[in-house]
């Protein structure tokens, strides 16, 4: 019969391989790499915002200057950043990236909290997903139900005219939601398919 011990040390090394099959999982480095970059975005347009008040002020112009080549270092990590991004969703989510574009696709993988968890959510909570405090106040009473959350951020969503916009939404959401099933469970690329139909969708709004 196995010792206290050595069933201590059978947990450890399990709890370790799980963890590092966990950290190995492409949708992982997908979900930090877009919160980094997104991170990123917001703390460099602070940044830029302060060296503009900075050089209003009487301050070393030399010191201005190298706390500017700093920021603009920064945006040059987040190219980088969007590079890698890319390459991650098009390895591991490509039906993801055809439709809902690589940066809305990995916010949503983020947003779900993994690839599985978004496969399994239907259209109509992929539509408001990222709307979570508008949906929060219409649960309150404080709002309307919120019709698009981080897929807004799509070039058809968002130009579409207003009256328009939910159907939209809901149309590409039922979309992205077979996308994300597909690159779950590792499927062939339909990604031009999907786009294809939701723009003849589209069409037959108008």
């Amino acid at each position: 019969m196995a010792s206290y011990s050595e069933k201590r040390k059978k947990i450890i090394v399990q709890t370790r391989k799980d963890v590092k099959k966990e950290s190995e999982r492409k949708d992982i480095q997908i979900i930090h790499a877009i919160r980094s970059l997104d991170t990123v975005d917001k703390t460099s347009n602070l940044l830029f915002e302060q060296v503009k008040s900075w050089r209003n002020d009487k301050t070393d112009p030399a010191v201005v200057d190298d706390f500017e080549n700093s920021v603009v270092s920064l945006k040059k990590q987040r190219e980088k950043l969007g590079e890698h991004i890319k390459k991650l969703m098009k390895s591991e989510c490509p039906n993801l990236n055809e439709i809902a574009g690589t940066l809305v696709g990995a916010r949503l993988v983020a947003l779900a909290g993994s690839l599985k968890r978004l496969s399994e959510f239907p259209a109509s909570t992929i539509q408001v997903l990222g709307a979570e405090k508008a949906l929060f106040a219409h649960l309150s009473g404080t709002a309307t139900s919120p019709k698009y959350g981080a897929i807004f951020a799509i070039p058809q969503v968002r130009n579409a005219p207003k009256e328009k916009r939910g159907k939209i939404a809901r149309k590409l959401a039922s979309k992205i939601s077979l996308a994300a099933k597909v690159d779950y469970f590792k499927g062939e690329f339909i990604g031009d398919r999907l786009i294809k139909e939701f723009n003849d969708e589209i069409n037959r709004l108008a």
